[in-house]
């Protein structure tokens, strides 16, 4: 039997709680938890090792790029995950999810497609490395 490593969860630098609705784009770095409602594009930075986790309470309206994803939670929209995706019994995507490596427990649910591909959010994702570099300046 193969077992797959653990995540090596980053610090939780921002979180969103169940009491926030956030409209708009939020890029973030190092690990992010929502609670809330995010209507917009959730991206992590590249090269920062960046982890989002949705709780069941948790809600995205628009694309997800990061390099690990821990859903229990709502995300109608894309999935672009350059690493790992866990997706939990209470887990519902409406979209594509790019992954690498997926865990899915009994109950979560994907409606689209599931493509696996190595370099997935630097390939689908070009934008990502705009923002990286218009930060450097």
């Amino acid at each position: 039997m193969v077992r797959a490593k653990k995540i090596k969860m980053p610090p939780i630098g921002t979180v969103i709680s169940s009491k926030t609705e956030v409209l708009g784009d939020v890029t973030f770095t190092s690990g992010m938890h929502i609670d809330g409602a995010v209507n917009g594009n959730v991206t992590g930075l590249p090269d920062t090792n960046t982890t989002l986790v949705i709780s069941q309470s948790g809600q995205i309206h628009g694309d997800v790029k990061t390099e690990n994803l821990i859903l229990d939670g709502v995300i109608e929209g894309d999935v672009f995950a350059g690493n790992r995706v866990v997706l939990g019994a209470g887990a519902k995507v409406t979209g594509t999810v790019y992954y690498q490596f997926l865990e899915m427990a009994m109950g979560a649910q994907v409606t689209g497609h599931l493509i696996h591909g190595d370099n997935v959010v630097q390939e689908q994702s070009p934008q990502i490395n705009e923002i990286s570099e218009a930060e450097e300046q």
